[in-house]
């Protein structure tokens, strides 16, 4: 009686290992976690890249918030032929190129790691990307700049890979989120990436930006410019009104201070001066100057001379203006 109770606890076993194995529950039957190269050779990896969404790019922290999908596909012969059809396999089940994305921030992953393996073993591993990633911008030409954005990868074993583009495969979404800059076409590079102790092989894709400078034009540049051709207003005031003159003037300066505190969080902080800097530089200097220029008309007429200082007044209202427009336009069109 127990002989045969333990017979049939054995068989029940065995079916259930059976079945789970052939349910591909359990790792049986795997590849091996060895590089399938011949010989030592690298496997030669085919690179899909889609672009899914650019949802925000931030030039005061340098980062980009992207929404992003690889393909990867390489064969492997010892999986050839063990299953009749695809077949799916998790990623610690057998070889895998490790791959790590340089300028991950905190990318999330979307899908699970697992591989898929054709009859002829072709295996391929799919993985969307959602998160944050580093972006190195110079911001000299602000608010009108233009960059090229890498989403770069490496592998972590050197010479193990060789990463080829599949141009095919290479898609781009056509309509992004992000609202404030225009994004071009982007490419797949293959190149060598030094890692530190060595190069390795990997791939970028890099497609370049320009910034939507429009927005800055209407909050920041335009009204900057009135708040400046404001204090022009003191060159038509009469030069024996020196109440009116300094309250225009002084008017426009703490105008132009109480305008910068607010636009302050727009302006990246970096150590080098952007174009906007320089505009908001020769606005605030031309404020002053006529500043000073509504004091010194307003002695020369207090001293008797009014004719000297009405002249002065004529030549200031053609002078400030000229060179504001020209130095204006020297900044943003150089």
């Amino acid at each position: 009686m127990s002989r045969s109770f333990e017979l049939a606890v054995l068989c029940t076993i065995s079916l259930l290992l059976t079945c789970t194995t052939a349910a591909g529950l359990l790792p049986a039957d795997t590849g091996s976690l060895k590089a399938p190269g011949a010989d030592g050779e690298p496997v030669r990896v085919s690179v899909g890249f889609l672009l899914v969404d650019i949802l925000d790019i931030d030039g005061v922290r340098q980062t980009m918030r992207a929404d992003f999908s690889v393909h990867l596909s390489w064969k492997d012969e010892s999986l050839a032929g063990r299953w009749p059809g695809r077949h799916a396999l998790g990623v610690g089940e057998t070889w895998v190129p490790d791959i790590q994305i340089v300028n991950d921030i905190n990318l999330a992953r979307k899908r699970r790691e697992v591989v898929e393996v054709e009859p002829d073993g072709t295996v391929t591993y799919r993985q969307r990307y959602f998160g944050d990633l580093s972006v190195n911008m110079n911001l000299e030409d602000f608010p009108t700049d233009s960059h090229r954005f890498d989403i770069k990868f490496v592998s972590a074993s050197p010479g193990e890979v060789e990463f080829v583009a599949r141009e095919d495969r290479v898609i781009q979404a056509e309509t992004l989120s992000v609202l404030d800059w225009r994004v071009g076409a982007g490419d797949l590079v293959m190149e060598q990436v030094d890692i530190g102790y060595a190069t390795s092989p990997g791939f970028t894709f890099r497609f370049p930006a320009d910034r939507e400078g429009r927005y800055f034009l209407w909050k920041m540049i335009f009204p900057l410019a009135m708040i400046v051709f404001m204090s022009f207003a003191v060159f038509w005031i009469d030069p024996t009104q020196i109440e009116a003159q300094m309250g225009v003037a002084s008017g426009a300066m703490l105008t132009v201070v109480a305008f910068l505190f607010s636009m302050s969080a727009l302006s990246p902080k970096v150590p080098y001066q952007t174009r906007l800097d320089r505009y908001t530089f020769l606005s605030i200097a031309l404020i002053f100057l006529a500043l000073m220029e509504g004091v010194l008309s307003s002695r020369l007429a207090g001293y008797g001379r009014e004719t000297a200082a009405r002249r002065f007044d004529l030549t200031c209202r053609v002078l400030f203006p000229t060179v504001f427009v020209v130095l204006t336009l020297i900044i943003f069109l150089r």
